[in-house]
């Protein structure tokens, strides 16, 4: 899941891979992690999306592909449906903050020096 955040994941198939049964795997992994494992890689993708909002110019399309929807309308969706805001609007206000954090950590780094 973490090396492949974008593939189509399926519970049957993070079973056969771990080498358990569904159930036995479903079970093991919400008592472990405290979430079914579905929800848990929704989040996963969510906070990598996140991320790559921030630090890259990837664009909706080309992240939405890289955590796994198919379309960027998909995952604009569910992108506000987990963080309760637009990814444009994330995407935005880190873009606005920018210049702002170069200047902070310029000062930073010159008042150090």
């Amino acid at each position: 899941m973490h090396d492949e955040p974008g593939r189509d994941w399926s519970v049957d198939e993070l079973a056969a891979v771990s080498g358990l049964s569904r159930a036995a795997f479903a079970r093991t992994f919400g008592e472990v992690l405290g979430q079914p494992p579905l929800q848990y890689l929704t989040e996963r993708r969510m906070s990598l999306a996140r991320d790559l909002l921030r630090s890259t110019d990837f664009g909706l399309s080309g992240i939405a592909s890289r955590v796994g929807y198919g379309s960027p309308y998909s995952f604009v969706a569910a992108f506000r449906r987990h963080h309760g805001v637009t990814a444009d609007r994330l995407a935005q206000a880190t873009r606005r903050r920018a210049p702002e954090m170069r200047s902070r950590c310029s000062m930073y780094w010159s008042f150090g020096r």
